[in-house]
């Protein structure tokens, strides 16, 4: 296996990438665990590091350190949504309030999953060679 397979695009990782949702409604996305994201989850867990080393932090606290960064860093804009038939504005605190709802964890979990998806960020050079291996593996 060519290795070269695993490559991204860090670009895409930290711009992001847009995710259709449905015909009219789209996100965008950053990958999990950029730059951008590690640090702006050490500003907010940097007040718990000893309880985090301790593994004693709150889960609600934990929670709510990863809803930041999240919504800092990685859910960076959205298109066509709504919440309970609202128009959603998307800023970053409407994105926060948003993923900590206990009620949309389903949809936290979906961010989660999206930006941790090598996929969404796979280098364009790559695709296009897959895309070439595949087409000349159907001719033969």
């Amino acid at each position: 296996m060519d290795l070269g397979r695993f490559t991204t695009d860090t670009k895409l990782e930290e711009d992001g990438v847009w995710i259709d949702l449905d015909e009219t409604s789209k996100i965008k996305i950053a990958r999990m665990g950029n730059k951008t994201y590690r640090k702006v989850f050490k500003k907010y867990a940097t007040a718990h590091k000893i309880a985090i080393r301790n593994n004693t932090l709150p889960d609600e606290k934990q929670t709510e350190i990863m809803c930041r960064a999240l919504s800092e860093a990685v859910w960076l804009d959205s298109e066509g949504l709504t919440l309970r038939k609202v128009p959603f504005e998307h800023t970053v605190e409407n994105a926060f309030d948003v993923l900590m709802d206990k009620t949309l964890k389903d949809f936290r979990e979906f961010i989660v999953e999206s930006a941790s998806d090598m996929d969404n960020y796979r280098a364009q050079v790559e695709e296009e060679g897959l895309k070439n291996l595949e087409s000349s593996s159907d001719g033969a």
